[in-house]
């Protein structure tokens, strides 16, 4: 909605990556960041971009939760419920 608006800024919480990658934004899992950039003066303003969020996601804190260990049946059970529900 904040894209479709046109804002400024739109909140990591409300995009579609981050609710597409919401299995992978904490819970057991270990989120890493790649930023490329490069020294390239013709690309200086996406370097300047790709360096705050950067930044930002230095910020960044996940907390993880442990979760008892499931058998291999308990998992694929678990796994076709999650693709169902799509």
């Amino acid at each position: 909605s904040a894209l479709a608006a046109k804002a400024k800024f739109v909140p990591y919480r409300d995009s579609a990556l981050t609710t597409l990658l919401r299995p992978a934004l904490g819970g057991t899992s270990q989120t890493h960041v790649v930023v490329t950039v490069s020294g390239d003066p013709v690309w200086a303003d996406e370097t300047r971009n790709s360096l705050r969020f950067a930044r930002e996601m230095g910020r960044v804190e996940n907390s993880t939760q442990r979760r008892a260990p499931r058998s291999e049946q308990a998992e694929q059970s678990a796994m076709l419920a999650e693709l169902q529900a799509l």
